[in-house]
């Protein structure tokens, strides 16, 4: 979806940052990884935020959730 919208839509093309917002929102929000150093981090450096989204991720201290 990421990577095919825009290319499909010219509306989502000409939009793609408001885009990138949403879907990346919508990723945090389903992943349940809102934290207040997400918050703090994520505007300066917003490309920075991606590896350590993954790390915690693959990380095996994880608690798995029970939905």
């Amino acid at each position: 979806m990421l990577v095919v919208t825009p290319l499909v839509s010219k509306r989502v093309e000409r939009n793609i940052e408001p885009f990138f917002l949403a879907v990346g929102t919508a990723g945090v929000s389903l992943a349940g990884l809102w934290s207040w150093e997400l918050l703090k981090e994520a505007p300066p450096h917003p490309v920075a935020v991606v590896p350590r989204i993954a790390e915690f991720l693959r990380s095996p201290r994880r608690e798995k959730r029970v939905v």
